[in-house]
């Protein structure tokens, strides 16, 4: 500041200093100008153009192959469009958008990292490969970078093709999730899944009883019967019944893709994030998360629950005994750690609004500490009767009537 009022009195006397004065001034502004163009491209801010030639000033906030979430500069609403309802122009600029940030920007820091949710998820294209469809020996045998799956029945193209689609985004949401559960991907090998025409076929492999799919971590397999893969037999093969969900395909593959996890949380947090994944609406390939709505996955129905002491105290061996002799203890026990999970992804928040407490409690299993002292960091000083009134009064705003047992 010292220099620059020195000059400015020099210059009054002395035109050649108040030219290059002058010079420096339209330089510093065209810089100003230059960083601030910068700064709007790198932020992603752009007028976007739809082909019957609608246009919207809006940000990037993220970008697949085939959609863009933007946020609207008006008004800050976020919107999921697909890339092919926009201008080439457009697709171009988005191309070169998700170039440099996968290569220029730093990474998030933790505290950006929590909280930040998923939207909607679908994987990139990918190649099916069909290893195999000997209908001599029944065996018919399907490939995703990720996945392998086999099957003792002839499956109809699109059936394999959602089945393929429902691997893969199922292992892309369970990284999306912001707890950094850090999902496994297999290098060379990849994660294995049988289906079986027949229950009966299912339960002869060794599938649980009361299951509708089961993940066997010595193996690191997937068994799973076609009755509950939302199917239907066809004349010449089995396609998809579109009046049914798959998801419960999701279930099992997320255990699979949490496989390190098994061994060090307790079997309600294992069930939870299964279940979690599960509920997620899923269309056309893709969890749709900016669709996920708690009461609609409950329907608002009126869930009993299993006391909270007994549910995040239970034995894994206890949980498959419950669920091989009594279906409906087993049905609470699933319907509990959901909806447990749930409130500690979405309601138990901090003053930032972050799941603070559920993130550190994975950090503190995945450190070694014990599974009771991990737990004070969920209970955060309350008893478990504390927490129960805590979970019903935040369902009950959200239209849920849940009770313990």
């Amino acid at each position: 500041m010292l220099f620059s009022a020195k000059l400015l009195v020099q210059s009054i006397v002395d035109p050649k200093i108040y030219c290059l004065m002058l010079r420096a001034m339209k330089q510093f502004l065209f810089c100003v100008f230059l960083i601030s163009v910068l700064l709007l491209e790198l932020k992603g801010e752009h007028t976007f153009t739809s082909i019957d030639g609608r246009t919207l000033e809006a940000n990037i906030i993220e970008a697949t192959e085939s959609t863009v979430t933007i946020q609207r500069s008006a008004d800050e609403r976020i919107f999921t469009l697909n890339i092919d309802q926009l201008i080439p122009a457009d697709a171009e600029y988005i191309q070169k958008w998700s170039i440099q940030n996968q290569t220029e920007n730093e990474p998030i820091s933790e505290k950006e990292a929590i909280g930040r949710w998923p939207r909607k998820l679908k994987p990139g294209n990918y190649t099916i490969e069909i290893v195999s469809e000997d209908n001599e020996t029944k065996t018919y045998i399907y490939r995703t970078p990720h996945f392998e799956f086999h099957s003792n029945v002839k499956l109809a193209r699109k059936v394999v093709r959602e089945f393929s689609q429902i691997f893969e985004s199922t292992l892309l949401a369970v990284d999306a999730l912001p707890l950094k559960l850090n999902p496994e991907r297999s290098g060379d090998a990849l994660f294995l899944t049988r289906i079986f025409e027949t229950k009966g076929q299912y339960m002869a492999a060794g599938g649980i009883p009361n299951s509708a799919g089961v993940y066997f971590p010595k193996d690191r397999k997937v068994m799973a019967p076609l009755v509950h893969l939302g199917v239907k037999k066809s004349s010449s093969a089995y396609t998809i019944d579109e009046s049914k969900e798959i998801n419960v395909l999701a279930h099992e593959i997320t255990h699979q893709v949490t496989h390190d996890w098994l061994n060090k949380l307790p079997i309600w947090a294992i069930e939870g994030i299964a279940e979690y994944i599960e509920a997620v609406p899923y269309e056309r390939g893709a969890f749709r998360f900016d669709r996920y709505e708690i009461d609609e996955a409950l329907n608002r129905s009126y869930n009993k629950l299993t006391r909270l002491e007994v549910l995040m105290n239970m034995e894994g061996e206890e949980w498959s005994q419950t669920l091989s002799k009594n279906s409906k203890a087993a049905s609470s026990n699933y319907l509990s750690a959901f909806v447990l999970f749930y409130y500690f992804c979405h309601f138990d928040l901090d003053e930032d609004g972050r799941p603070r407490r559920l993130y550190d409690y994975l950090r503190a299993i995945e450190a070694g500490k014990s599974q009771q002292k991990a737990l004070e960091i969920l209970l955060n000083g309350r008893s478990y009767e504390e927490l129960e009134s805590a979970v019903k009064k935040t369902y009950k705003r959200e239209d849920v009537v849940i009770e313990f047992l």
